[in-house]
């Protein structure tokens, strides 16, 4: 019994003393990490001041510039595989794995953790080579992201993905002009003709052929219908915008929508990093 007893005990403490170096981290970080989760909208992306003239960097392209909360999240995955069981981008055979990027930045930590506590004492250069974050996570991992919020909606433990990719696109397209060419697309059609797609402003209306849809005028109208370019120009999407105002007009409510005047919001571009 006495055997038992001190056996069961050293097993423990070995184990305790083993958890800060074993992927069984997470028993000691969930917690805190679930408490200090962010509370605002899982898609609601992160203000940049682009007028600071002290600012020398937009968006994260080093290990160092992520943040507590990101380096506490890559400590607490439990590699369960939740966050690309049913990933568009992982199931349709896509690099990107959330999964994959924590065990990764972890490894990474590890591997080079005297130097990241030189860095923090000032005694190393945040430009050197074994911080650069796109040798971790590379840039075909990070693109591939839909930003649909599946992975953060799966982990049980609220591990945050979502600004991560986008901070990573952020440095990409803003500090280096580096970007693919679908996004590079996008970008010419919302500066150009108010949708990401590129096709002509002068069509946003044909959804509403057949229908008495009113235009809108200041002061005159209850309600705006914000159609977007989705609505506007994609056919699913076209059936969906009928639908609303068929709706809208059998309840007798009072509306009107922009027409033309109508452009693209600027989401798209913001979450490919622009």
């Amino acid at each position: 019994m006495k055997t038992s007893f001190w056996l069961h005990i050293g097993i423990i403490l070995f184990f305790l003393n083993y958890l800060p170096y074993s992927k069984h981290f997470h028993v000691v970080t969930s917690v805190p990490n679930i408490y200090l989760r962010p509370l605002k909208p899982m898609g609601k992306i992160e203000t940049l001041d682009l007028e600071d003239e002290e600012k020398e960097r937009f968006g994260i392209g080093w290990v160092s510039e992520l943040s507590w909360k990101n380096l506490l999240d890559v400590y607490t995955c439990t590699e369960c595989g939740r966050c690309h069981d049913h990933c568009p981008a992982w199931q349709t055979g896509k690099p990107l794995s959330p999964m994959n990027v924590n065990i990764a930045l972890r490894h990474h930590l590890e591997k080079n953790k005297k130097n990241f506590q030189a860095l923090a004492k000032g005694e190393a250069s945040p430009e050197s080579e074994w911080n650069q974050l796109f040798q971790v996570v590379t840039p075909e991992v990070f693109w591939a992201c839909t930003t649909c919020g599946y992975c953060e909606e799966a982990c049980p433990l609220w591990i945050e993905d979502f600004q991560r990719f986008i901070g990573m696109r952020q440095y990409k397209v803003l500090m280096e002009g580096d970007f693919p060419e679908e996004a590079q697309t996008a970008l010419m059609g919302i500066e150009n003709q108010g949708n990401p797609w590129g096709l002509s402003p002068g069509d946003r209306e044909k959804w509403m052929e057949g229908l008495s849809v009113p235009k809108a005028e200041p002061g005159q109208v209850e309600l705006l219908f914000w159609v977007g370019c989705a609505g506007a120009y994609d056919k699913r999407g076209q059936k969906v915008a009928r639908s609303i105002v068929k709706i809208l007009q059998a309840a007798n409510i009072s509306f009107a929508v922009l027409g033309n005047q109508e452009r693209c919001t600027g989401d798209p571009a913001r979450r490919l990093g622009q």
